[in-house]
């Protein structure tokens, strides 16, 4: 009771109490242990107690503890002292009178001490204060070392909601050390967390779900999520409307996209239309990882159909690209981006209105925007269809405007964008008079051999064009050929 109360550790600190606690914690008394436990649950909640706990030697106590170790319960007599089953009277011990002087809670305890093995209490205990040790990575390796992995994939699973809660808050305390996600995965830790992410508890869900996405940052563990059937229980979750378990789904999802083998079975399972209704979140932060996940499953041609056709992901990420938040239309465009590689995806773009979108995201001053509006550009142009409606909408000024930005990379697209429309025999003197020609011509003057080359081909297909021939030698065209 004292340790609940902060103003009191440094005295608790400085008179012992946490080598008495540890002490205590090996006591074969279910009820003396528990409360050692709690104790120990509230001195760990301050970072600074924990060198004292862990100096004391609690650590292995309790990862023992967490494991369910073995308990008794202890009757005390009148005086407080353990009553010594010799001097009792046998008729006595064998009625009911025994079972009577006991409180029902008692009894109760008991009872369920019995069935157990361990007392529920002290495993419930024991699984939190690890995961306040566990908050702190300076702690991680004497927690690993000490075999903490073990115990807690054993409490991930128990019956007991309180203990599976606090075992996931435990291993995901132990999840922020990227340097422990090939252990935990090689240790257990995934199968159990990914049955509790399908827990109906909102609060247990969520912190299984917050350690699978840690855990998948590593390729094998992200993997092994997929093939124990995690996406099912994400898909669930995604659609509770508690706000942190969805954030956690869709970076989850997010991590989970970014290996090859898991892009076709995230967008066949049940995860791929919550997913997009994530996508248009009012949170920003969930609406961007929702975004990034579909982008990060787009990186595979097999699943371009499915999104565009079965999940309608054309028009909401059409949309989303004029979002006002910028985290939020960088994700979008990268994922339009990523889908414009199949042609089919072509003409549904068009017909969302997503040359307005695609003007807004190319006028927009940050590079990732810039780049993914180039590479859209660069995945229309090829197809001469599109060209009247490009020109027609007046997409030639955003994609000079951004040959024209200092980045090589963004610069390579739009230079062959503008190469292959400068190709069309129909605009070719539309081209030219939008500023076109005189764009190409300073780029061919750069250093680079690639935009070069595709600059001194624009201006080649322009000079086909008898009216462009003059103003060609009037830009200065003759200096860079």
């Amino acid at each position: 009771n004292l340790s609940g109360n902060h103003d009191t550790h440094a005295q608790l600190l400085g008179d012992g109490v946490p080598r008495a606690m540890t002490e205590s914690l090996n006591k074969p008394d279910a009820v003396t242990t528990r409360f050692a436990a709690l104790g120990l649950v509230n001195l760990t909640a301050v970072p600074d107690n924990q060198p004292s706990v862990l100096e004391a030697g609690a650590a292995a106590l309790l990862i023992d503890l967490a494991a369910g170790e073995p308990r008794t319960w202890v009757d005390l007599d009148d005086d407080g002292e353990e009553e010594d089953e010799d001097d009792v009277d046998p008729l006595e011990a064998a009625s009911a009178t025994k079972k009577r002087k006991r409180s029902d809670q008692a009894q109760h305890e008991l009872e369920l001490i019995e069935q157990l093995g361990y007392d529920l209490g002290c495993r419930r205990y024991a699984c939190l204060a690890l995961g306040n040790l566990a908050a702190v990575m300076d702690n991680h390796d004497s927690l690993l070392e000490g075999g903490v992995l073990a115990s807690l994939v054993e409490s991930l699973v128990v019956e007991d909601l309180e203990t599976r809660f606090n075992a996931a808050y435990a291993a995901n305390k132990l999840a922020m050390r990227d340097s422990n996600h090939a252990r935990m995965g090689e240790e257990g830790c995934i199968p159990p967390l990914v049955r509790l992410s399908g827990d109906k508890d909102t609060n247990a869900r969520t912190q299984a779900i917050s350690c699978l996405r840690r855990l998948s940052l590593l390729a094998e563990n992200r993997l092994e999520v997929v093939e124990c059937d995690g996406l099912v229980p994400l898909a669930d979750a995604a659609t509770v409307t508690d706000l942190e378990t969805q954030r956690e789904v869709a970076a989850c999802l997010c991590n989970i996209g970014l290996s090859d083998k898991n892009r076709v079975p995230v967008v066949v399972s049940p995860a791929l239309r919550p997913l997009m209704d994530l996508c248009q979140s009012s949170d920003v932060e969930t609406a961007r990882l929702s975004c990034g996940a579909v982008a990060n499953v787009a990186e595979d041609l097999m699943t371009h159909r499915t999104l565009l056709f079965k999940a309608n992901a054309m028009h909401t990420l059409v949309y989303l690209m004029r979002s006002k938040h910028l985290s939020v239309h960088r994700e979008a465009s990268r994922a339009v981006s990523n889908i414009m590689s199949t042609e089919a995806a072509h003409a549904v773009f068009l017909e969302e209105d997503g040359l307005r979108s695609l003007f807004f995201i190319a006028r927009s001053q940050d590079n990732e925007c810039q780049y993914n509006s180039s590479l859209i550009y660069r995945k229309l142009s090829p197809n001469l269809v599109n060209h009247d409606l490009i020109i027609a909408k007046g997409g030639l000024q955003p994609l000079i405007g951004l040959v024209q930005i200092r980045d090589v990379r963004i610069q390579r697209l739009a230079c062959v964008a503008l190469w292959y429309l400068s190709s069309n025999k129909d605009h070719k003197v539309t081209f030219a008079q939008e500023g076109g020609l005189r764009s190409m011509i300073a780029v061919a003057r750069e250093e680079d051999r690639e935009l070069q080359i595709f600059a001194t081909g624009a201006v080649r297909h322009l000079s086909l064009n008898s009216r462009v021939k003059r103003p060609i030698v009037d830009e200065g065209g003759l200096g860079p050929l």
